[in-house]
């Protein structure tokens, strides 16, 4: 995966928001991550907002539920 300016017209990982996903014991299955591409940092969009991150938190929280088989 690219990260960056590469200085290139290419499209970059410029910027990216993780959770992960946990099992109900607490233990990490796995991780979600949301990224925004584009060939410079201000040609991606604005940064991801704390209300964002919380969204995606919640829908890790629901990924963990699903895997472990209680919805």
């Amino acid at each position: 995966m690219k990260l960056g300016n590469t200085g290139l017209d290419a499209q970059v990982i410029q910027k990216l928001m993780s959770a992960p996903i946990l099992a109900p014991g607490g233990e990490v299955i796995g991780v979600i991550q949301i990224s925004r591409k584009a060939p410079r940092p201000a040609a991606a969009g604005p940064d991801f907002t704390p209300d964002d991150l919380e969204k995606l938190e919640s829908i890790a929280q629901r990924v963990g539920r699903l895997m472990a088989g209680k919805v």
